[in-house]
């Protein structure tokens, strides 16, 4: 009885894949999705579970997450020449450097590539000031500090050290990839749109350096955010992308009626 019922349940097993063949493709590509958020962890697992030169193409699908984990993410898709094919969302971690390491960068419909600041970003920077002029205040004039300025500084050493040394890896990254970052605060500087995130057509990614694009038509048109899977959500109904107008500025499209433009750098 039980070796008829095994044999049954093998059948039917057989049966049912021949009904849903599933290409070579679809299996590759599965093995090769990361889907979730960007931690050290999630990062060198799936680099450990992929040896170099065993996939051509990263599919991934993420919010973003550690900073560190994604600069260690998108120094292993540029130093393996992966091409990299975003999936819904690609955002913070994802887009700042898995994104712009790709040899092609592949975003199929309805998927969304979005920045939404960096370590260069005005606070963090204002914050790094700030700590570097008390340190070299209390060294020309020992015991000046007030009480509040001698907490900020006890309070924000680790700060400081983290953002001095991301600054200089983020740095030599986009020395590498050959991009200018400040597409990762152009919704904030020199205008702050106070929109959490924003998109950019194919033409100003290019402007900024980031080139082999391949993307839906229309990428990057209100009508496009609006139809994306999570734009909505993600920016509580409200949309921000850029695009370059005729004189080569990166121009604000959102729902309002004004326009500001900002210098394509």
């Amino acid at each position: 009885m039980k070796r008829l019922l095994s044999s049954l349940i093998s059948t039917l097993t057989i049966y049912i894949a021949a009904m849903n063949p599933v290409s070579a493709t679809e299996i590759e590509d599965s093995k090769n999705y990361f889907n979730g958020l960007i931690t050290p962890e999630s990062v060198e697992k799936f680099i450990s579970d992929h040896p170099s030169g065993s996939i051509r193409k990263l599919i991934i699908n993420s919010a973003g997450g550690d900073m560190r984990a994604g600069l260690r993410f998108g120094n292993w898709v540029r130093e393996n020449n992966l091409n990299v094919q975003v999936r819904l969302q690609c955002a913070s971690a994802c887009s700042n450097f898995v994104f712009l390491a790709a040899n092609k960068k592949i975003i199929e419909p309805r998927s969304l590539v979005t920045w939404h600041g960096n370590i260069e970003q005005k606070n963090l920077r204002e914050l790094q000031n700030k700590y570097a002029k008390l340190l070299l205040k209390e060294h020309q004039t020992p015991g000046s500090l007030l009480s509040e300025e001698l907490m900020f500084l006890e309070s924000n050493k680790k700060n400081f050290d983290s953002i001095t040394e991301m600054r200089e890896l983020q740095g030599r990254f986009h020395d590498d990839v050959q991009v200018n970052e400040y597409i990762a605060r152009l919704g904030q500087e020199p205008i702050n749109y106070g929109i959490d995130s924003w998109a950019a057509t194919v033409k100003v990614m290019e402007k900024f350096g980031i080139y082999n694009v391949e993307a839906p038509t229309g990428y990057g048109t209100l009508e496009y955010m609006r139809n994306s899977f999570g734009g909505r959500i993600a920016n509580k109904g409200k949309y921000l992308t850029f695009d370059l107008d005729a004189n080569g500025y990166a121009r604000r499209i959102d729902d309002s009626a004004e326009e500001k433009k900002v210098p394509a750098q």
